[in-house]
């Protein structure tokens, strides 16, 4: 089958939850299919050796700028002239393309995180962001989600029908384990952590609801006599820079840590060193670090809002994200240590079992040839 995949890309080794997808989906269906890589942007060395040893790469250039610099998600290189007639063409994000009549474009939507939340992107975003789906929703495209909220999203916000949007869930890495002791030891020096923490793990922006989870964490300090901390790791994004003023205006340092970028070699030993994950976002259209933490062994706080409850199944602690005292009756859940506790680490095991990348790829071939057979009968 050939396939080409849309992609962008950055100059940075550092592999987003989203550029993890584009990794898998490569490396699995390059295995068994001939496939074309556009992409546009700056690409690592490395992340180019990788895109080359499974197929052709081709880096596309934006028509337009916009007045900041940065690329658009619009204007990309009209590929009618490249691709085939019974070709599957399958953009990683959302950008609107001209394709040779016959051929089939497939576009993965992660979310519909910048139309609702759009507090947390710059002011531009949602306004592009929402152009693009319009025009996507207009066109002959068929979208793949992850999660069956963000498929619920797509028909409401854009009146897509719903045989037009097709779920595959992603999936968690093997290296997501329990680690031992010994690694453990080493990775908490490296990065100077705490024995006793509650974790976070993500980019750093308005979306993931820090700010309640700080105070959530304080509410929790000043109700329990506890030496336990609170570990915020990430990079900060657009608006995240607020959560190391507000950890210096509370006076609060020495509880609240911000390590920065774990590296993805040392995340499976951070995780299963702490106490829980706490990822109460406002919205998710996946959400890996509750599954990585499930893949661990360690428990889960989590929002019981968007696509989460889909991921985290009955093997977290839900939580209404706008609730600090939620959020701290679960962290003090975890504290005492229970049964509770126990039942939810042996179900999150179970739970993570469900989400592989093979998985992701099989049920993203069966999209491409369950469209290319309806194409053949139309």
């Amino acid at each position: 089958m050939k396939i080409s995949f849309v992609l962008k890309e950055k100059p940075s080794d550092i592999r987003t939850g989203v550029q993890r997808y584009y990794d898998q989906l490569v490396d699995k269906l390059g295995e068994l299919n001939e496939l074309d890589i556009y992409y546009y942007g700056q690409i690592s060395i490395s992340q180019r050796s990788k895109y080359e040893s499974k197929g052709t790469l081709t880096n596309l250039k934006s028509s337009r700028r916009s007045m900041f610099g940065s690329m658009l998600l619009r204007g990309l290189s009209d590929l009618s002239a490249i691709v085939r007639y019974d070709q599957i063409v399958h953009a990683l994000l959302p950008v609107p393309m001209k394709l040779k009549r016959g051929a089939v474009l497939v576009t993965t939507i992660h979310d519909l995180t910048p139309l609702m939340v759009p507090e947390a992107f710059p002011f531009y975003t949602p306004y592009l962001f929402k152009k693009n789906l319009k025009a996507l929703a207009k066109s002959n495209t068929y979208f793949i989600v992850n999660s069956q909220c963000t498929g619920n999203d797509l028909q409401k916000k854009f009146s897509v029908d719903p045989s037009r949007i097709f779920h595959t869930p992603l999936g968690v890495g093997e290296e997501f384990k329990p680690a031992n002791d010994i690694v453990i030891k080493d990775v908490l020096i490296k990065y100077k952590l705490p024995q006793k923490y509650f974790l976070f793990t993500g980019a750093m922006n308005k979306r993931k609801n820090l700010d309640r989870v700080i105070e959530a964490f304080l509410l929790l300090k000043k109700n329990k006599n506890t030496d336990i901390k609170l570990v915020l790791a990430g990079r900060m994004n657009w608006g995240g820079s607020n959560i190391e003023e507000k950890v210096k205006k509370a006076g609060v340092k020495n509880d609240v840590i911000l390590p920065g970028y774990i590296d993805e070699v040392d995340l499976p030993a951070v995780i299963s060193a702490a106490k829980a994950m706490v990822y109460v976002s406002l919205y998710e259209g996946f959400g890996f670090p509750v599954l990585e933490a499930m893949k661990c062994g360690t428990p889960v706080i989590a929002s019981n809002t968007s696509s989460i409850p889909e991921v985290a199944g009955d093997a977290a602690l839900l939580v209404d994200p706008l609730s600090v005292e939620a959020i701290t009756g679960a962290m003090e859940k975890i504290e005492e240590a229970g049964e509770e506790i126990t039942d939810l680490i042996s179900k999150g095991f179970k739970q993570a079992e469900q989400f592989t990348w093979e998985n992701t790829a099989n049920k993203t071939i069966e999209v491409y040839k369950s469209l290319l057979q309806q194409k053949k009968k139309s």
